[in-house]
């Protein structure tokens, strides 16, 4: 990528107003876009800088003012050669909010990114599988004499897979947002998240691993004595970027023969969608959803229970395989919160009629329920008939609430609801549409 400094002088002053002043803009079809008062998100600001900058330098120009629709299109050709086209678009979407602040303030008389609509957002189904994971966690592979090395590792297992963080988020890191207890405290600045309204969020590492190449890193850090607030550095003391902690993850990656449920070398951002995917209960830590929701920062949990929990692959195998053992007589099923093991006997199960009749007042489904079943292994078939756990259907029953209730109950809108849910260390728990916490919490609140 072409040095700030090689960029003509107008093109830089347009850059670092943006990176201060870009502000969201108001457009209707046919119509010329109008500034709006309130400004883009800080990371969104950078982000639209950077990759204007990777556009830039790919189409070998150094103006912003100089930029052509052609250019635009022999920028996608050249991805889509690569099959790499949906990257290209998502490059020039966030470039183009460079161009509607230009074109709104009348700098520009067209919009050279005019085509270019909104970013291509796919469901991920690239993972790291667990024995991929074991070889980064195994740290009898580090080289603790190697700067680089216990760089790399921090910033693969650490911050990409541990604390799931997005590459630009790890960029932006400074050494005051760590500290070591007997975790590794995390700092999570507004500022450095994706989207805005954020809040300041303090995280734990989950995995000894991480706390262990933290303190190394941070002892090899100090030795160098760089002249930069930015966590991850150079071996010549200078801050590490975007690209710069990429390589480290692929370098890294390349050492030990880590590759994707592709084949590929994985990026930083695939290790993010790994945690979740090998986290979520009942795998690895078998963190709820409401926890993996808070991990990766969503704003909707219904997004974490799609991607995370009922498209969940290695779920859906592990479900296979119970299908698998149970048909060939070998199934033993053991459950959690107090269920039976062994199969339908009368007094330890009851059909799905009863079991969606005996939850019907909270406002479960029998689809819902059947999924939630099916995940605790609360959930047995005989041809046709679906038994369930009696255990978990009369403790749904007897001891949780729905969200809906609880509002009512305390008094509060939805979007007060997690707020409460977090503060009170609440743990939610999701069946289908349903989202239903304990009622002995909900009664220790009105108290």
């Amino acid at each position: 990528m072409k040095r700030f400094g090689e960029l003509t002088a107008e093109t830089r002053a347009i850059l670092t107003d943006f990176s201060a002043n870009g502000r969201k803009v108001k457009s209707r079809p046919g119509e010329k876009p109008v500034l709006r008062t309130d400004l883009l998100s800080p990371g969104y600001r950078l982000s639209a800088v950077y990759q204007l900058r990777r556009f830039l330098d790919e189409i070998g120009k150094n103006d912003v003012l100089a930029v052509t629709a052609e250019d635009a299109d022999s920028f996608l050709a050249r991805y889509a050669s690569r099959g790499m086209r949906d990257h290209a678009v998502n490059v020039l979407a966030d470039a183009r909010a460079i161009y509607k602040n230009l074109y709104a303030r009348g700098i520009i008389s067209t919009d050279p990114l005019a085509t270019i609509t909104n970013k291509i957002i796919r469901i991920r189904n690239e993972f790291v599988m667990p024995d991929g994971l074991a070889l980064l966690q195994n740290m009898s592979s580090v080289d603790f004499k190697s700067f680089e090395d216990v760089r790399d590792r921090l910033i693969t297992f650490g911050s990409s897979y541990d604390f799931a963080l997005r590459i630009g988020e790890t960029a932006r890191l400074k050494i005051t947002d760590v500290s070591l207890t007997e975790y590794v405290d995390l700092l999570l600045r507004p500022e450095i998240q994706k989207g805005q309204n954020n809040h300041e969020v303090i995280f734990n590492s989950f995995f000894g691993e991480t706390r262990q190449l933290m303190e190394s890193y941070l002892a090899m850090r100090a030795a160098l004595n760089p002249q930069t607030e930015a966590l991850f550095v150079s071996c010549r003391g200078l801050a590490l970027g975007d690209d710069g902690c990429t390589r480290a993850v692929k370098r890294q990656c390349k050492k030990l023969g880590v590759v994707s449920t592709k084949g590929k070398v994985p990026s930083p951002h695939i290790f993010r969608h790994a945690f979740a995917v090998n986290n979520i209960a009942s795998l690895g830590l078998r963190l709820d959803p409401y926890m993996v929701m808070q991990r990766l920062r969503h704003k909707n949990i219904e997004v974490t229970i799609d991607v995370y929990l009922n498209n969940n692959p290695l779920i859906q195998r592990e479900r296979h395989k119970a299908v698998v053992a149970q048909h060939n007589g070998n199934a033993h099923r053991s459950f959690t919160d107090g269920a039976v093991s062994g199969g339908p006997h009368h007094g330890e199960w009851m059909s799905e009629l009863d079991a969606v009749s005996k939850v019907s007042d909270l406002g479960i489904t029998w689809q819902g329920l059947r999924k939630f079943a099916e995940e605790k292994q609360a959930l047995r078939r005989m041809g046709e008939a679906v038994f369930y756990s009696k255990p978990i259907i009369e403790d749904l029953a007897a001891n949780w609430v729905s969200k809906k209730q609880v509002m009512s109950t305390l008094g509060f809108g939805d979007s007060r609801f997690y707020y409460w849910a977090k503060s009170r260390c609440v743990e939610p728990i999701q069946i289908g549409k349903i989202c239903l916490v304990r009622a002995k919490d909900v009664m220790r609140s009105h108290q």
